[in-house]
């Protein structure tokens, strides 16, 4: 399951999404949290990990985003935007940024765990299952 933190893991939200992940590890659901937001992912197809630091807010992340792409619509994301052979670098950026954070349920500091359900798909695929720009990468 994919999950930000966004406003759910702050305040008034935190306890019922504490309650949400629990429930989701109990019933045998792995969790690929994005934190502040999943766009954070997208962005590491296009930036290293260091560059993202500082993006505190989802807003911050969007707007990172557009001033990378020109353009950035979470309703309509173009492909050209995220090839193919720019995801195992996102995934490379995600796995090496999500090593400098405290590795709770719920980190402290950006990260995203996309690349975790990437990696668990790609483990259990055939080679021809899966594009060529793939195979063996992750």
């Amino acid at each position: 399951m994919l999950l930000d933190t966004d406003h759910c893991a702050q305040g008034a939200h935190l306890a019922s999404f504490v309650d949400a992940l629990r429930e989701a590890k109990r019933q045998g659901v792995n969790v690929a949290l994005s934190k502040p937001s999943f766009e954070l992912w997208l962005l590491l197809h296009h930036v290293e990990e260091t560059g993202v630091g500082a993006l505190s807010a989802a807003k911050d992340v969007e707007e990172a985003l557009r001033a990378k792409l020109g353009q950035y619509n979470k309703t309509k994301l173009k492909q050209e935007h995220f090839p193919l052979t720019s995801v195992c670098d996102a995934c490379v950026r995600a796995e090496r940024l999500d090593a400098t954070v405290s590795s709770g349920d719920i980190p402290n500091h950006n990260t995203t765990r996309v690349y975790r359900l990437l990696k668990a798909v790609a483990a259990r695929a055939l080679p021809p299952q899966l594009p060529a720009e793939l195979r063996g990468s992750l």
